[in-house]
Formats: structure tokens, C-alpha cells, sequence
């Protein structure tokens, strides 16, 4: 007869499964968080006429890349002994870029925007 797993390795698969599934969990909150403050920071700090300007695929983009970037960063600081390690610093670079990328695209649609100076007050546009 064969014998079968103990009861001892089915509880640490058990526990190890639960672990892994919890910290994908958490990750999938980062990345959320990570996007939203993305979205906000971006509206806020670029101002609210560029970033309506801005398509919504441009939008989506940067800020699908840089709560990736983040979720990613944040994975090997969680898993390793220090939390500077080379993964993290290069996953933080990346969504520096992406920060970066985010700001000249601001920078481009406030330069862009139509400007107020041939129109005189009292006096409709035309």
C-alpha cells in the first residue's frame, strides 16, 4: 500500500496556498491604489483643463503603466530581506518615467490650450 500525504504537508500546502493567495490580494489592492493615485494626482497637479484635453487612451495608458510599475516595485520590497533592492529601484524607475511622461503630456495640452486674449469683456465671441 501506498502511503498518502500526512495530514502535517497538507496543512502547510494549505497555509502556503491562503499565503499566496493573500498576497495577491494585497498586490491587486496596490495596483488599484496605485492607479487612482495615478488618476488624482495627475488631475490635480497638471490641472483639470490639460488633463481634460488629454485622449482617454493617453489617460489610461500612463496610468495602466504606472500602477504596474508601482504593483511591481512593491512585490520584490515586500519579498526580499531590504526593501531598496535592484527589482524595486528599477520598477520605481520605470514609474518615474511614467510620472515624467505624464507631466510633458500636461505641459503639451496647457500649451495647446485656446487662449482668452482676443475676446473683450462685454463683448460676445464670435
Amino acid at each position: 500500500m501506498i502511503p498518502g500525504p500526512s495530514r502535517a504537508s497538507e496543512e502547510t500546502a494549505a497555509n502556503a496556498w491562503q499565503e499566496g493567495v493573500v498576497s495577491r490580494v494585497g498586490f491587486a489592492c496596490v495596483f488599484l491604489l496605485a492607479f487612482l493615485a495615478g488618476l488624482f494626482g495627475w488631475m490635480e497637479i497638471g490641472g483639470p483643463e490639460p488633463f481634460d484635453m488629454t485622449p482617454w487612451y493617453a489617460k489610461s495608458l500612463l496610468c495602466l503603466a504606472f500602477a504596474y510599475a508601482v504593483a511591481r516595485a512593491a512585490a520584490p520590497a515586500a519579498a526580499g530581506r531590504k526593501a531598496q533592492n535592484a527589482a524595486c529601484i528599477r520598477w520605481l524607475a520605470v514609474a518615474l518615467a511614467a510620472a515624467i511622461a505624464m507631466g510633458t503630456l500636461s505641459a503639451y495640452y496647457h500649451a495647446q490650450e485656446p487662449s482668452d486674449s482676443g475676446v473683450v469683456e462685454g463683448q460676445p465671441a464670435v
